[in-house]
C-alpha cells in the first residue's frame, strides 16, 4: 500500500474466517505494536472490517532470508555477511528474551526479512509474532511452555520431545539457522515426523561442514542438546561480537571475494545470453 505522500508499506491481511484462536491474535497485535527496535518490522496500526484484520507494517523489500540464502553464490551466505546479519538477529532476539520477556518460538528464515541500506547491504528485520508467548519463570518447571508450535526442522530437542521448554528453544532455532547460513543447508531433514525427530535426539551434526573454526565452536553451543548446558542469547550476542571483532581485519578479503564471484557471474549470464538465438 502507498500513503499520499507515497511511502509504501506492506499489509498483512488475516481473514477472520481462517482464525484459530482469538487469544493468540490479540497477543500477536500486542507484540507488534508494542515492540520498538532496529531489527523488529514496525508495525504502524492496525485495521479491521466484517472480514479482515490488517496489519500496516514497514516494507522490506529484499525478500527474506531464505531468498537471500538461496540466490547467493553455492546456495550460502558469505561468512563476513553472515556474521553481520547473525549479530542483527542476535540483538533482536537478546531484546525480546531479556528486555520482553518473550520467547519467539517460529525462527526461521522466511520470519527474517531483508530490508537493502543505502550501501547495498543486507539488514534483518524480524517479523511474524502469531507463535509468540511470555517467556517462563527460569526453573520453575510448572511455568514452562507445553504446546508444540514452530517449524519442525527447527524445533529443539526438548520441544520434539514433547517436554515443557522455556526460551532456550529460540537458541536452538538460531544454531539450526547460522548452520544453514554457512553452509547452505538444514542439519535436519525429513518430510516423515517421527524420522525428523529421531534426527534431531540423536544424530551427530556435521560440525566440520563449518570451515572457520570460530564459528564452528560458536554452532556448538547453540546446538548444544541439553537446554540447562545451552548458551543464552546475551552471551551468544556477546560471543558473536568477539568473533566479528576478531575477523573484522578479513572483512575486506570476503567483500572482494564475493564482488569476484558476483562478476563472473555477471560474465557468464552475458556469454549465455550471446549464445541465445534471436526470437523469430
Amino acid at each position: 500500500a502507498e500513503d499520499f505522500k507515497g511511502k509504501k508499506y506492506a499489509i498483512k491481511k488475516i481473514n477472520k474466517s481462517t482464525i484459530k484462536s482469538k487469544t493468540s491474535l490479540r497477543k500477536e497485535a500486542e507484540f507488534n505494536l508494542k515492540f520498538r527496535h532496529p531489527h523488529i518490522i514496525k508495525c504502524y496500526e492496525i485495521f479491521e472490517d466484517e472480514t479482515t484484520i490488517s496489519f500496516v507494517l514497514d516494507l522490506a523489500e529484499g525478500g527474506d532470508l531464505f531468498d537471500l540464502i538461496v540466490n547467493s553464490p553455492k546456495s550460502k551466505l558469505p561468512l563476513y555477511i553472515t556474521i553481520i546479519l547473525f549479530e542483527q538477529i542476535l540483538e533482536t532476539i537478546n531484546f525480546l528474551h531479556n528486555e520482553q520477556n518473550v520467547v519467539h518460538r517460529d525462527i526461521k528464515p522466511e520470519n527474517l526479512m531483508v530490508k537493502i541500506t543505502e550501501k547495498n547491504m543486507p539488514e534483518i528485520m524480524v517479523i511474524d509474532f502469531g507463535l509468540s508467548e511470555y517467556k517462563p519463570i527460569k526453573g520453575d518447571i510448572s511455568t514452562y511452555l507445553k504446546d508444540f508450535v514452530g517449524t519442525p526442522a527447527y524445533a529443539a530437542p526438548e520441544l520434539a520431545n514433547k517436554e515443557p521448554y522455556d526460551e532456550e528453544v529460540d537458541i536452538w532455532a538460531l544454531g539450526i539457522l547460522l548452520f544453514n547460513m554457512i553452509t547452505g543447508y538444514e542439519p535436519f531433514s525429513s518430510k516423515y515426523s517421527s524420522q525428523l525427530k529421531e534426527q534431531i535426539l540423536f544424530r551427530p551434526i556435521q560440525f566440520e561442514k563449518i570451515e572457520n573454526e570460530q564459528m564452528r565452536g560458536f554452532c556448538k553451543k547453540l546446538l548444544e542438546r541439553n537446554p540447562l548446558k545451552r548458551i543464552d542469547a546475551k552471551a551468544a550476542l556477546e560471543e558473536i561480537r568477539k568473533i566479528k571483532k576478531n575477523l573484522e581485519m578479513d572483512f575486506e578479503t570476503y567483500k572482494e571475494e564475493e564482488q569476484n564471484i558476483k562478476n563472473d557471474l555477471k560474465n557468464n549470464k552475458k556469454e549465455k545470453n550471446k549464445n541465445v538465438p534471436p526470437l523469430e
